[in-house]
């Protein structure tokens, strides 16, 4: 079971806050209404890549006219090529042709450049929608061709009863105390697909370790990342042990914000996860006892033992 796959929303009435943006998305999609380019901006974890799925299937297409592109991977002219030939074509079917481009912000210039004529001249048969976190990145030209929807990430009160309805839906006499709900949206910045990874990591572990576990979500993000990454990219072990001297965490909680972010790098499908796995292993013991000569023994082990 994943929690943030297996309750992720299917349509608008299931999403939480931003409620008067769907509400707008639904009218416009009643009355046939709906923009054919659309930027949809806002923060990590607001909604905006499930939004535009749920628009897209709302159009009534199929799922092979969804046409998804992960712009961090797929940026330059020759994909923008791809879709202007792409959207020269109806569908066979004759439903709506979709192009869903997340992580737009890190498309070239040259990608941009190349779309402004097609999204002045898009087909009644074609949908565009842009989502980003950073919209300022995105040439002025490119975004005066869309209409721009904000979207902001539920607030701690919508996103608390949220996340004790899924408690409640897996047990339904599991009450999660006031304060490790407001650890979890801190932690997680109330990014709702981050709560539920949190809650699923929280329900397998025993109730007196939870704190702990938020501890070490609280711990920098920066600073995890940096010793993370070492970790998967097997950097020396004079760059790693420099990292660990200035981590300012506890080294249990380390080890919690460790495995949390090698178990969602690995739910994610990510390009290490045999890496991950690996890091998990040396990660799973304790180190109650151990204290940082643990956090030490285990980076040691993970760089010099293969």
């Amino acid at each position: 079971m994943t929690l943030s796959t297996d309750y992720r929303p299917s349509k608008f009435s299931e999403m939480i806050g931003n409620k008067e943006t769907f509400d707008g998305f639904e009218k416009a999609l009643t009355q046939k209404t709906l923009p054919h380019g659309i930027l949809l901006t806002g923060e990590t974890g607001s909604g905006k890549t499930t939004s535009a799925i749920i628009l897209a299937t709302s159009l009534g297409t199929s799922q092979d006219n969804i046409t998804k592109i992960n712009c961090s991977d797929e940026n330059g002219v020759n994909t923008a090529r791809q879709i202007i030939e792409s959207m020269k074509y109806p569908s066979l079917d004759r439903t709506p042709k979709v192009f869903l481009l997340d992580e737009v912000q890190k498309t070239s210039s040259g990608f941009q450049d190349a779309l402004l004529d097609p999204l002045d001249n898009i087909p009644n048969y074609v949908y565009f929608i842009f989502c980003t976190t950073n919209p300022e990145k995105l040439s002025k030209t490119l975004k005066r061709r869309l209409i721009q929807y904000n979207m902001l990430p539920p607030t701690t009160e919508e996103l608390s009863e949220y996340i004790q309805m899924v408690a409640s839906n897996i047990d339904i006499e599991m009450k999660i105390p006031r304060k490790i709900m407001r650890k979890i949206c801190s932690s997680t910045n109330n990014g709702v697909g981050a709560s539920l990874s949190t809650l699923q990591s929280l329900i397998e572990l025993p109730t007196d370790k939870w704190e702990l576990f938020l501890a070490g979500n609280n711990a920098s993000t920066s600073d995890i990342r940096e010793l993370a990454q070492a970790l998967l990219q097997k950097k020396s072990w004079t760059t790693v042990a420099e990292i660990i001297k200035k981590q300012p965490s506890e080294p249990e909680s380390i080890r919690y914000a460790i495995l949390s972010y090698m178990s969602s790098l690995i739910l994610n499908s990510g390009k290490q996860s045999d890496r991950a796995c690996l890091v998990i292993e040396y990660f799973t013991d304790s180190w109650q006892h151990l204290g940082k000569a643990g956090l030490v023994s285990s980076c040691y082990q993970i760089i010099k033992g293969e």
